[in-house]
């Protein structure tokens, strides 16, 4: 076999190589790669010490759906205080995870909205999701019998559970998650939480996890570094920018690059 033919034939063998070896990793059990990744936002503003209301505060939480978060202070606000906002950037946002409760939560306060989260984009849009007592948001210490301690959404549920301390109550205490699927596209470039109700209730912020998606997809891909390269004169003159088939280029050209291969020998 001469160079000529070994060229011809030895670029497609290392391409099915590759491919039968991608094959075999994955039948053979491997993890595949990740599509999505969570962010965990720490509460750098927050100042309230979780172990004021609980007797076991933990530091890291993993629920059982996998979701993430790091546990430091939290936020506890009151109406007319400033909301609890943080800034992030995070590019095809996927879903936004709050843990998040009230406090003092009167039995009367059922059905009623109480508060808000406000996502932002960097494309000036924006998302907005009511919090509604009793439906995806409830009491925190929810073994007090005069309070509103359950949920009926699907996107609010307990991840973690303990004992108030006795200052506050003693009874049992959770921390419940509540999922905010994410509708655009744009970078998410804020949470903000804020408490609506004018009243002596209160809104308790724990924690804080971004799902998003790391990969670009070919789309966004224009002003990247590979993009940019793929668009270089230097192959603005292939059969893919072209449009010129090979099996129709005149013979010359074909004697033309086989002398050539024939002196690079």
């Amino acid at each position: 076999m001469n160079r000529l033919q070994a060229l011809r034939i030895g670029a497609p063998l290392v391409g099915a190589a590759l491919g039968f070896g991608s094959i075999v990793s994955a039948s053979a059990g491997s993890t595949p790669v990740a599509t999505t990744s969570s962010a965990q936002v720490a509460l750098s503003q927050a100042s309230v010490a979780r172990s004021y209301f609980y007797q076991h505060p933990s530091t890291s939480l993993t629920t059982s759906g996998n979701v993430p978060f790091t546990l430091g202070n939290a936020y506890w606000m009151h109406f007319g205080d400033a909301p609890a906002s943080l800034s992030l950037d995070y590019a095809q946002p996927q879903a936004v995870y709050l843990l998040i409760n009230t406090s003092w939560t009167d039995a009367g306060f059922a059905g009623q909205t109480v508060g808000n989260v406000h996502l932002s984009f960097n494309d000036g849009s924006s998302q907005n999701t009511a919090l509604v007592v009793g439906a995806n948001i409830r009491e925190w210490e929810y073994g007090v019998n005069w309070t509103a301690n359950t949920l009926s959404s699907s996107t609010a549920a307990s991840v973690w559970q303990d004992q108030a301390q006795l200052a506050v109550g003693g009874a049992a205490a959770t921390m419940d998650m509540l999922t905010i699927p994410v509708s655009s596209a744009a970078h998410l470039t804020g949470v903000t939480v804020s408490d609506t109700n004018n009243s002596h209730m209160g809104i308790l912020v724990q924690g804080l996890t971004v799902q998003y998606n790391p990969f670009t997809r070919p789309g966004e891909s224009d002003d990247t570094k590979a993009a940019l390269r793929s668009q270089a004169p230097l192959h603005s003159q292939s059969p893919i920018f072209s449009g010129v088939n090979p099996a129709n280029r005149d013979a010359a050209t074909l004697k033309t690059n086989s002398h050539r291969l024939h002196d690079a020998r």
